[in-house]
């Protein structure tokens, strides 16, 4: 029997595992929910359970959304999209590095979708990995066609695209700048982010020297 969990995830997306907790952080009456990875228990990433569990734990009128994902399980990705809709405050989501595949599908929950200077959207149809005889093939690609349609129906919706263009967006692999996302619909504008948690612990991990550190090299080189 074939497992027919379709895919939607960039060419080059990693299995990354997460910390399975503290999705959601809050500051002040604003929550702050972080689609860092994979989507996808599958993917060793963020399930929609996981998602619904968090958010049902904290009372808060708006909702930060941060993505960096490369996508992941497209049923899973649509769950959490559903998950957020039904959110009973307002949701800002922000892209901060890339939202690819099926994770171009959760911004799309967003009231209002924001582009990070330098961030991306990646938009592509959704693909599965299938063995068995000539029926099971047409099986496949009939549920592939079918999931297709479903998520081109929620771009089209947010995006005001047609359905002729979305459907050329899900026939490869698409990239969009920041600027070219906010042109086609997929975003609202380009800005920066609220203040980021002051938890270290939850605070995304940045590369590069701090401050601190670039300051004590300078101090090193002054005394050689």
């Amino acid at each position: 029997m074939n497992d027919f969990r379709i895919h939607m995830a960039g060419k080059a997306a990693s299995l990354r595992r997460l910390n399975p907790e503290g999705l959601v952080q809050m500051r002040g009456d604003t929550a702050q929910l972080f689609l860092y990875g994979d989507i996808g228990p599958v993917f060793g990433g963020i399930g929609a359970q996981q998602v619904a569990e968090e958010l049902g734990k904290v009372r808060a009128s708006q909702l930060d959304l941060f993505i960096n994902s490369d996508g992941g399980d497209a049923f899973e990705g649509v769950a959490i999209y559903n998950v957020l809709s039904r959110f009973g405050g307002r949701i800002t989501a922000y892209v901060d590095g890339l939202a690819a595949s099926i994770a171009s599908v959760i911004l799309q929950a967003g009231h209002e979708r924001v582009m990070m200077p330098g961030s991306q959207v990646m938009v592509h149809g959704p693909w599965m990995g299938v063995m068995g005889n000539s029926a099971d093939l047409r099986a496949a690609a009939d549920k592939l066609d079918l999931t297709a349609k479903s998520v081109a129906s929620i771009y089209e919706e947010r995006t005001g695209q047609p359905s002729e263009r979305v459907g050329s967006w899900l026939s490869g692999e698409h990239f969009f700048s920041a600027e070219d996302a906010v042109s086609n619909g997929l975003a609202d504008r380009i800005s920066g982010a609220p203040t980021a948690p002051t938890n270290k612990a939850s605070r995304p991990q940045r590369a590069g020297l701090t401050s601190w550190q670039i300051a004590q090299l300078r101090s090193q080189g002054r005394r050689q």
